[in-house]
């Protein structure tokens, strides 16, 4: 929080920076706390805990290219700090500082993973694939669900074999995929000891060879 005398009328608020007008001696100004140290930087001349108050001060303002120049300037930090950025970065859809982030710093799984959504063009769709990288599944499923790919949820679910999830969302997106998902939740809730649930499911999950037109053999193996 930051207090300000009482004689001063805040007028302009610009880059964390308040303009007040005092009785005395007309416009004066200060930082507000959560920039306070935005000013006062030393760059490379720095102290570690310098550079620590202006990555995090900069973070909280999403002032990503300053928070880029602290971790490239830092040496005992600089990791950490483009871990941080990357995640912060991906989270409010900033993929190309995001990508950079990470290649910095080594993280080469998230690196891929950012690629192979970078050229994404729908809105929603790539904000689901951002999700489900932070492991936020709900949010991407909502996100997926909005989009004009909403199986892109029922994959989800099914790559992360949240079972339940994904025969709830296989009954409005994909029905003809319930009776596989029947037959995974089944052997899962099996395992789990509740074997008469597990009966329920095995049964759902039978294929009747009359009314599909898949091959007969696929649908021997997936009743038996």
């Amino acid at each position: 929080m930051t207090y300000l005398d009482k004689d001063l009328k805040p007028i302009i608020l610009k880059g964390g920076f308040v303009y007040s007008h005092a009785r005395t001696d007309g416009i004066r100004g200060q930082y507000l706390t959560t920039h306070s140290y935005v000013s006062n930087w030393r760059g490379s001349h720095d102290t570690d805990e310098g550079h620590l108050r202006y990555f995090l001060q900069n973070l909280a303002a999403h002032r990503f290219n300053a928070c880029f120049e602290v971790a490239r300037t830092t040496t005992k930090f600089s990791q950490q700090f483009f871990e941080c950025l990357g995640k912060q970065c991906l989270k409010f859809i900033e993929i190309e500082m995001a990508e950079q982030s990470f290649e910095i710093c080594k993280n080469v799984g998230m690196v891929y993973s950012i690629q192979s959504i970078k050229h994404e063009t729908e809105k929603n769709i790539l904000v689901g694939h951002v999700a489900s990288i932070l492991f936020k599944h709900d949010l991407a499923q909502e996100s997926f669900l909005r989009s004009s790919k909403p199986e892109l949820a029922l994959e989800m679910r099914m790559d992360l074999q949240d079972w339940f999830a994904a025969l709830k969302l296989s009954k409005q997106i994909a029905p003809e995929k319930e009776q596989f998902i029947c037959r995974k939740l089944a052997s899962q809730v099996e395992n789990q000891g509740n074997t008469t649930e597990a009966q329920k499911l095995y049964e759902r999950a039978l294929i009747n060879p009359e009314k599909n037109n898949d091959d007969k053999l696929d649908i021997e193996e997936h009743n038996t």
